[in-house]
């Protein structure tokens, strides 16, 4: 495979700004596409076969709330509130069907949503890491394309945030840092951590590191549900090392199964029991 070229590498990331070009597209691997193939190859052979359909009402429901994050400006344009009480129904399929191009939430979510931001913007510490300060310099929803110098496996990425030295805390940190909004069921340590081995942000923490070549990855967590508990997060060197060794191996898995003539429809598990 043709190594990406500088010029390459700057034409795709500017082409998936775009999230339907970036989510639509199934040349480079994403981390999602990781964890659908950490299930089986089966389930990422048949995102392939949809088209890199994957949308779920979490999914919408988050991509709203990053919107209304890190993204305001459009936030009115791209996402719309429904009234009804029951997503289904004559006044239902009317209103997507209208709206097929955006992303529709509920008068409850918009409210949950306002409360949410409420509370990270009105919290000066976590606002700095969201926003930065003047002293800081960041991006949002930012692309970047790379192909895994083990697997040769190209690869993609997309972060909430992305600082070039953080001042936080009283104190800098150097280097580029990644900073990645959760909204989740428990933000306290120990649930937060629960989660992030079962959902891979591990995984998602050292591909996005490696990927952009980062010194830092934090996650910011939020609950959905009043009072809308907070944490911060910084990545251990053993949680990052554990995401690591698993995107490693997932993305030899996937040039097993999908870069060689392996049948996918052939494949089962085996073990004992």
């Amino acid at each position: 495979m043709k190594r990406l070229s500088e010029q390459y590498i700057i034409d795709t990331c500017s082409k998936f700004q775009f999230d339907e070009n970036y989510y639509a597209d199934t040349e480079f691997i994403s981390n999602s596409m990781l964890g659908l193939l950490k299930k089986s190859p089966k389930d990422l052979d048949m995102f392939f076969q949809k088209g890199g359909s994957l949308e779920t009402p979490a999914m919408v429901f988050g991509r709203a709330f990053h919107k209304a994050i890190l993204e305001p400006e459009i936030f009115s344009d791209e996402v719309v509130v429904y009234s009804g009480k029951t997503k289904r129904g004559k006044a239902w399929d009317e209103f997507s069907e209208a709206n097929f191009d955006k992303d529709i939430i509920t008068e409850t979510e918009f409210d949950c949503l306002r409360k949410m931001k409420y509370a990270l913007t009105m919290n000066k510490d976590i606002s700095e890491l969201l926003i930065g300060n003047e002293e800081s310099t960041e991006q949002t929803e930012v692309p970047m394309v790379w192909e895994d110098p083990l697997s040769s496996v190209r690869c993609k990425g997309k972060v909430d945030i992305l600082h070039h030295a953080l001042s936080y805390d009283g104190s800098v940190i150097e280097g580029d840092v990644i900073v990645d909004i959760k909204t989740t069921q428990d933000a306290s340590f120990e649930g937060f951590r629960k989660s992030a081995y079962k959902y891979g942000y591990n995984r998602q923490a050292a591909f996005y590191l490696d990927g952009f070549g980062a010194t830092e990855f934090i996650f910011v967590v939020i609950e959905k549900k009043a009072p809308y508990n907070m944490g911060v997060y910084h990545c251990s060197d053993e949680f990052i090392e554990s995401g690591r060794e698993e995107y490693s191996r997932l993305l030899m898995d996937y040039r097993k199964y999908f870069v060689s003539d392996f049948e996918v429809e052939k494949y089962y598990e085996v073990g004992i029991l």
